[in-house]
């Protein structure tokens, strides 16, 4: 490839043809500091968080006592191969996938009631990542660095990561596929399409209220997919998409109907 340098051979001077200078993809400009960044913010929101939980001697408020317990079930359920499928019928009103996190962190770590809410700095990790890479994406620079740290810094945030509730899981899975949507370009990357079925799938075992946060974001995709000159849908990729999200949320589903008339 080359490029004019000082215009074509019909003006004085004639012309001069240089190589063109590789242009750096913007993710990977500067991705290291700004990662840097981003994991040290998170290490010391983990610090004090950890602080805060070994200071906090109140009882669990009873919406975290529920989530508490039926993490203790799920781990009774993950104890043997023979008990897996009672994962599926342990709660009809909650998903599973805050609470089978729990249960691993305990089964690992042991069982611990003051600590509990640590396994929220795991979600609050992925919604770190995300929001970086989607800024970054989105408006270049250092804006994904602002936008994760001052988002997982917010007084809501660092609030909801103490306490024993699955907001933090949902708010992390809706944030990922916010990204897939925006790096799909409407709708029409195979890898991403795909990536977003499997999120979808995520989410609906997040919570069953996951959709109606993520449907703004995926209309706009698809009226970017019905502009003039754009790519177009990648209709395979999303018959393909919706599979993966069906085989992912419909056993739980399925399994605990009453979900489905909430």
């Amino acid at each position: 490839m080359a490029r004019w340098q000082r215009g074509p051979g019909c003006l004085p001077g004639g012309s001069q043809l240089l190589p063109a200078k590789a242009v750096p993809h913007p993710f990977r400009t500067g991705a290291g500091a700004e990662l840097a960044v981003v994991l040290s913010a998170w290490v010391v929101l983990a610090l004090l968080e950890f602080l805060w939980l070994s200071l906090d001697k109140r009882p669990l408020a009873w919406d975290q006592a529920h989530h508490f317990l039926l993490s203790l079930r799920y781990l009774e359920a993950l104890g043997s191969p023979l008990t897996w499928p009672d994962i599926f019928s342990v709660a009809i009103k909650y998903p599973y996938l805050f609470h089978l996190g729990l249960a691993k962190l305990f089964w690992f770590t042991g069982v611990s009631l003051r600590f509990a809410a640590g396994v929220n700095l795991f979600w609050l990790l992925v919604l770190m990542l995300a929001l970086w890479l989607l800024g970054r994406r989105a408006f270049g620079g250092w804006a994904g660095v602002w936008a994760a740290v001052l988002c997982a810094a917010a007084p809501a945030s660092v609030g909801l990561d103490r306490q024993v509730l699955l907001e933090p899981c949902l708010t992390a899975t809706i944030a990922w596929t916010v990204l897939a949507l925006y790096e799909s370009q409407g709708l029409s990357r195979r890898g991403w399409v795909l990536a977003l079925g499997a999120l979808a799938g995520w989410g609906l075992l997040a919570k069953w209220t996951y959709p109606l946060y993520v449907a703004a974001p995926l209309v706009l995709a698809w009226w970017q997919a019905k502009k003039p000159g754009s790519v177009g849908l990648d209709k395979r990729g999303l018959l393909w998409a919706l599979l993966i999200c069906l085989a992912m949320a419909l056993p739980w589903y399925l399994h605990s109907p009453v979900t489905l008339f909430k």
